[in-house]
C-alpha cells in the first residue's frame, strides 16, 4: 500500500458509511421537495442524479439543509406575509413572486442563514 493510499485510510470514512449517508439525503430529499411540473423536460427533470447532487453537497457539508414545517392552518412564513399585503394578492404573479422571495430572504436572515 503506498504512502497516500494508507493516509486516505486513516482520515477516511469507509465508502459504505458514505453512500449511506448520501442515500439517506436523497431518501429525505425525495420526500420534502414536491414537484409540480407542467411539462416535463426529458434529462433534466426526470434526471435520476438531481437529488444526488443535491445530496453530495449537504453530505460534504457545502450546504446545509432546514426542514420548515408550518403549523395547523397556517402560512409557512406566518407574519413575513401578512405584513407584506401578499396574502390576498394574486400567486404566481411578478409582485407575489417579488415579496414572497423578500419574505423568505428576511426571515432566513433572521435565523442566521443565508
Amino acid at each position: 500500500m503506498s504512502r497516500k493510499d494508507r493516509e486516505l485510510t486513516e482520515t477516511c470514512l469507509p465508502w459504505r458509511m458514505v453512500e449511506e449517508a448520501i442515500d439517506r439525503e436523497v431518501e429525505w430529499l425525495r420526500q420534502v421537495i414536491v414537484q409540480h411540473i407542467t411539462e416535463k423536460v426529458p434529462g433534466c427533470d426526470e434526471c435520476q442524479y438531481t437529488f444526488r447532487k443535491m445530496a453530495l453537497l449537504i453530505v460534504t457539508g457545502k450546504i446545509k439543509a432546514k426542514e420548515f414545517i408550518a403549523r395547523d392552518g397556517h402560512d409557512l412564513w406566518d407574519g413575513l406575509t401578512q405584513g407584506r399585503g401578499l396574502k390576498g394578492s394574486a400567486r404566481h404573479g411578478g409582485g407575489w413572486h417579488k415579496g414572497m422571495m423578500d419574505a423568505i430572504a428576511e426571515y432566513l436572515e433572521g435565523q442566521g442563514l443565508r
